[in-house]
């Protein structure tokens, strides 16, 4: 018996929580028989994906690598070169655009952006993503606000959208790594007691400048405390302006994104971290943290409120000066780390697991292959 093909569409930037999304869905699909190719929205057609699912919580990323897609110009599901029976479509705007014209049955992944940023609810982003959200045969939002916020900026119908919340599939940390031998440190110097890491990419909606000041003041008076930035570089103008802003910064530093058995690893040697997005839709980072045990303290935004709980599984602020408050308490009082750690465990395993996530994402397909468009 032929297995049905599934297309999952969308940037395939390394170290994103794209990347990671669309490889977990195609792992979900594989497992369940479909025969599944991940498509870069900018282009490149990659491997199929062909490595088992391993429950519960190491399932493998794709076959990796890329090939030279058939054919010339035209979307990136055309270079293709056969037609799959459902294409996943990770953010309305980035995968709709190539979506909302063609004859093939899909389903529509809302990101963050998508549904909070500014930019995309007016021209020519909002033509393209009504367009795509009308031709979609299903609809996926992480959260009960993003579908209700979808609802009334783009006109989705309620009963098209299907709220899934994000799954996260940790692997093992990678014990041989220290942030000790990360290169921001000043020769000589010891670890600080208290590292507190931000993982972002470097982009305007992670604002990950929020905090330098406070945390500038806050080394001053006790030198043990830093924020680390991990992130590569999605705009090249605000990557600049970040550089430039931390360059004299004693408390601040930047790298790169990690690979992600460092950054599990990374988490055990910090003191919390740190989400400062001016918007987010159900951030990947912060869930994986929560299940590896750190504590996460987040800037108040609909996609954080949504799975975190003020002084229950997290502490949230509005401003730095709230941020400092709350990461001082913190690091004074230990029960307060274990309680919040405990219960943010709780959430990722009964919320956030793949073994939630998977059933959901297989029925929607399913349910769009038998259904005529």
């Amino acid at each position: 018996m032929t297995q049905p093909r599934v297309a999952i569409l969308s940037k395939r930037s390394a170290g994103s929580g794209n990347l990671s999304t669309a490889d977990r869905i195609g792992q979900y699909l594989r497992g369940s028989g479909h025969c599944v190719v991940a498509v870069d929205a900018c282009g490149a057609v990659c491997a199929p994906v062909t490595a088992p699912v391993v429950p519960p919580y190491s399932i493998g990323a794709d076959g990796g690598g890329t090939v030279t897609p058939p054919g010339g110009a035209g979307s990136p599901i055309d270079r293709l070169g056969w037609t799959p029976a459902c294409i996943i479509g990770l953010h309305a705007h980035h995968a709709g655009q190539w979506l909302a014209k063609g004859a093939v049955p899909y389903v529509l992944i809302f990101g963050g952006t998508d549904v909070y940023a500014p930019e995309y609810r007016v021209e020519p982003c909002l033509s393209i993503i009504v367009s795509a959200v009308r031709n979609a045969a299903a609809v996926v939002a992480f959260t009960e606000h993003m579908r209700d916020t979808a609802a009334a900026v783009f006109g989705v119908a309620a009963e098209k959208v299907h709220v899934v919340p994000q799954a996260i599939c940790p692997v093992p940390p990678d014990t041989t790594f220290s942030l000790q031998n990360l290169d921001v440190w000043p020769q000589g110097v010891s670890l600080p007691e208290n590292v507190f890491i931000l993982p972002a990419g470097l982009r305007p909606v992670k604002d990950v400048l929020f905090l330098a000041a406070v945390f500038d003041q806050w080394h001053h008076e006790d030198p043990s405390v830093a924020l680390l930035i991990l992130g590569d570089e999605f705009d090249a103008v605000y990557a600049s302006r970040v550089r430039a802003a931390i360059s004299g910064s004693s408390a601040v530093r930047w790298s790169p994104a990690l690979p992600q058995p460092a950054l599990f690893q990374a988490f055990s040697e910090c003191s919390g971290v740190v989400n400062s997005s001016v918007s987010e839709g159900q951030c990947g980072a912060l869930l994986e943290a929560m299940f590896y045990g750190c504590p996460i303290l987040a800037r108040r935004n609909f996609g954080n409120c949504a799975m975190l709980e003020h002084d229950v599984n997290a502490l949230l602020f509005d401003t730095p000066d709230e941020f400092l408050t709350q990461a001082r308490q913190l690091c004074a009082r230990p029960e307060l780390r274990g309680r919040l750690v405990a219960a943010a465990r709780h959430t990722v395993n009964t919320v956030h697991s793949p073994e939630a996530e998977a059933p959901r994402y297989c029925a929607i397909v399913k349910n769009v292959m038998c259904t005529p468009k």
